[in-house]
Formats: C-alpha cells, structure tokens, sequence
C-alpha cells in the first residue's frame, strides 16, 4: 500500500475539514490504509508550524492527492513544489 498525503486549501474554506474527511474516505475504500491530511495535525498552531508538519507528511508520502480549490493556497503550492522536486507523484481530484 502507498502512503498518501491529501493537500489542499484550509485557510478561509467553508467545511474544510469535511473535504478532507472526504477525500480520506474515498482512498481508504480503495483500499489505502496510510493516509494523512491536514486534518490531522493539531489545532492552534502558526501557519508556519503547519507548514513544517505539511513538509514532513511530503517526505513521509509515495503519493501526493491535490483536492479541488486548491488554486489560490500558497501552502500547497509549496507542498507540490516540494513533492515534485523529489519526484513523488502528484494527482489532481
């Protein structure tokens, strides 16, 4: 099984943690049982804080899941640009 970590928009989006409840659910019907997402980090922490966490679930993931929205957030433009300078596989819901 691949280890997959789901990115996408946080700041200023309505339901966030429902998309990626979401998104977690679908793979894990897949069959994919390591999962992470910015769900599971914990609550109150500086933005860079989750951006340190956000790289280390990078270097931890076979496998990179862009949800939709993503567009206009800075932090997962970063984590693709990391994910993709190390040649991990990025896929775009």
């Amino acid at each position: 099984m691949k280890k997959i970590y789901i990115i996408g928009a946080v700041t200023g989006v309505e339901n966030w943690e429902q998309k990626f409840q979401d998104a977690r659910d679908h793979f894990f019907m897949m069959g994919h049982d390591h999962i992470k997402t910015p769900k599971d980090y914990p609550k109150g922490l500086t933005q860079k804080e989750y951006m340190v966490l956000s790289c280390e679930s990078v270097f931890w993931a076979d496998k990179i899941i862009v949800t939709t929205d993503w567009e206009n957030s800075k932090g997962t433009k970063a984590e693709i640009a990391l994910a993709e300078s190390y040649g991990l596989p990025v896929e775009y819901l």
